[in-house]
């Protein structure tokens, strides 16, 4: 139920409805995690991270979110990685600019 729950929330079509989230899921997240088991929190950080909404502004929030002293090593490393996935989708997005511009 939970998986098809995140499921159903992250949307790739739905970026203007998602963005007002992402502050949440970030003000949310420890207590989430803090919760419920283990699996069950993985599932919430790994599968609501905002990666689709693939933005500078959800880069600065991970990096904000990640220079806490407080996390949970396993927590601190899914966002981290979901924080990854975002920079990486931005460079590619500028690659992509980068490319139409010199055609």
């Amino acid at each position: 139920m939970q998986t098809a729950t995140i499921g159903g929330f992250q949307q790739t079509d739905q970026i203007d409805l998602l963005r007002p989230f992402v502050a949440r899921y970030f003000d949310e997240i420890v207590s989430a995690w803090d919760a419920r088991s283990t699996e069950m929190g993985q599932n919430i950080a790994i599968g609501l991270y905002p990666a689709v909404v693939a933005e500078q502004a959800t880069v600065d929030a991970s990096d904000a979110f990640l220079a806490r002293t407080d996390l949970h090593p396993a927590l601190r490393r899914l966002v981290g990685e979901g924080r990854d996935g975002v920079a990486r989708a931005l460079r590619a997005q500028d690659r992509d600019r980068a490319a139409d511009t010199t055609s």
